[in-house]
């Protein structure tokens, strides 16, 4: 999925420690923890022979 990040232009360093942006980062790496999971788990099921 595509996540629009909506965040002001130009952005300093100091984003990284708003509000905003932490549950940007959240999202995200929950997000990817759900595909990884579920690439495991069709790893899994490829390897006991189930399609």
């Amino acid at each position: 999925r595509m996540v629009d990040i909506r965040l002001p232009r130009p952005r300093s360093s100091e984003i990284v420690g708003s509000d905003a942006f932490g549950h940007y980062v959240a999202q995200i790496w929950n997000d990817l923890r759900e595909e990884a999971s579920r690439g495991l788990t069709d790893d899994e099921t490829r390897a006991r022979g189930r399609p």
